[in-house]
């Protein structure tokens, strides 16, 4: 018998599979990356926060003994998965929606990465999100975050689709964007054998170009730092597939 499909939230169920279709991602990389634009920017943090933190798999790659870190999701299933993982590890994980989260002390560094705030539909959003990060970060804290490009969405993610299986599951993953709303989409049709439905998630990120959120930065409080070509330290364009920026607390606040 064919299975009937239901729509569910994001993450409920990719986050079951998740580490495997992301396998491919050399978090690795990321972590040193990370690193680099830290020393380049004279950074010796002590504390992390990374929002958005999914399974928390960046924050391991990270991970020092001696030094604070902190991951914070809005998918409860997601952090299960990210504790689960960092049982041996002293991360704190709290789940919290990124435009509008408070932690308890202040943290040096503030990170959020693989495009995650291309998750937040307008710039409304983006403006209380700064805001949770400048509020959370001590002066002189930096905050790094990336976004994807146009020209990644178009020449990767347009009218593609992909499938995988495991043990247990199989999935087929349906990309497209739209060019008028500038949305990115990624369909999930996730198949859990031992279960009775096929579960449809729609991923949602919203593309906005870089001098759009270059402005943005401009009028808020933060100092820009560096507009980056993705993994390296080339400014970053539209003609960049990944851009990272890299903010400023000023220290005098």
């Amino acid at each position: 018998m064919e299975k009937k499909q239901k729509t569910v939230a994001p993450y409920s169920k990719l986050s079951l599979i998740y580490d495997e279709v992301m396998a491919h991602v050399d978090y690795e990389l990321w972590a040193k990356y990370a690193e680099k634009i830290l020393n380049r920017h004279g950074a010796r943090p002590q504390s992390y926060l990374d929002v958005s933190c999914g399974t928390g798999s960046f924050l391991l790659s990270l991970y020092k003994k001696g030094k604070i870190y902190f991951g914070c999701d809005y998918s409860l299933p997601m952090l299960l998965f990210a504790k689960k993982k960092s049982y041996d590890k002293a991360i704190h994980f709290f789940r919290a929606d990124m435009s509008s989260f408070v932690v308890k002390q202040e943290m040096d560094v503030i990170f959020c990465l693989y495009d995650s705030i291309n998750y937040l539909s307008n710039f409304g959003l983006w403006k209380k999100f700064f805001h949770s990060v400048y509020s959370a970060l001590r002066p002189n804290g930096l905050f790094v975050f990336d976004v994807c490009t146009e020209l990644n969405s178009v020449i990767y993610f347009d009218n593609v689709v992909d499938q995988g299986r495991g043990s247990g599951y199989s999935y087929v993953r349906e990309s497209f964007f739209d060019r008028n709303k500038r949305v990115h989409h990624n369909k999930f049709f996730i198949d859990l054998i031992d279960e009775p439905l096929i579960y449809v998630e729609d991923h949602q990120q919203t593309i906005f170009r870089v001098s759009e959120v270059v402005a943005l930065i401009e009028d808020s409080p933060f100092t820009l730092l560096g507009v980056y070509d993705g993994f390296s330290f080339m400014p970053g364009s539209e003609e960049s597939l990944r851009v990272h920026f890299v903010l400023r607390k000023p220290e005098n606040d």
